[in-house]
């Protein structure tokens, strides 16, 4: 429970982590919210909401469409169980590469240590957006209280990634022992470097995706 403290107090919480070794918190951060996405998005696959209404797609057709489907029922539940330690590895190595460039000194396991524990702010926000999303469900899409959940959603969206950069820049720091405007810029030189490397899996994703609806249209 203490190491929950990390999220209003990483300046206090690192150092410690850090010398206890906390690569476990940082695997079992980073396999909870793989787990929580697996789970949201089985349920979001279940309940339609992933659904692809051929009225919202009337040039393609229902054959290529409902291959479509079958298709994302399989690569969407791996793709959100799996991105949390993409994002974990990619982050942590491009943030200790980056630290050292600019002449920071710290290791490449504790750097893992904070990219994976900079991932709390995001369990939370999966946490929040999933009551969000439960109380907008009630409501009427026209009404107020939806167009107030809808902002309300945005600004965790935002919120959730600003908290764990300010945990990521921390660490950085504590872990490299530099100054905050370097730490500053090794986190978001990373978190460009993590986006391209999405940028080309979404690619190889789409790839692999084409060919098995042709595969399946064709058969």
């Amino acid at each position: 429970m203490e190491t929950l403290r990390i999220l209003w107090a990483p300046n206090e919480e690192f150092p410690r982590l850090l010398k206890a070794g906390g690569i476990r918190w940082a695997l079992g951060t980073v396999s909870l919210l793989a787990f929580l996405n697996l789970i949201t998005t089985l349920i979001n696959l279940n309940s339609g909401v992933l659904q692809l209404e051929q009225q919202y797609f009337p040039d393609v057709p229902r054959d290529v469409l409902q291959a479509t489907q079958q298709a994302m029922k399989v690569l969407t539940p791996v793709a959100a169980a799996t991105y949390p330690f993409i994002t974990w590895l990619v982050l942590g190595v491009l943030m200790y590469l980056t630290g050292r460039v600019f002449g920071g000194t710290g290791r490449l396991s504790s750097m893992l240590v904070v990219s994976g524990v900079s991932q709390l702010p995001l369990i939370v926000g999966l946490v929040a957006g999933s009551v969000l999303a439960a109380a907008a469900s009630t409501t009427s899409p026209d009404s107020p209280a939806a167009a107030f959940l809808g902002s309300l959603s945005f600004s965790l969206l935002i919120g959730q990634f600003m908290w764990m950069a300010w945990l990521a820049v921390t660490g950085i720091r504590h872990v490299h022992q530099l100054d905050p405007r370097k730490s500053t810029a090794s986190c978001g030189l990373s978190c460009l470097g993590c986006l391209g490397v999405f940028f080309i899996l979404m690619f190889v994703a789409a790839i692999i995706l084409s060919l098995v609806i042709t595969t399946r249209v064709s058969s």
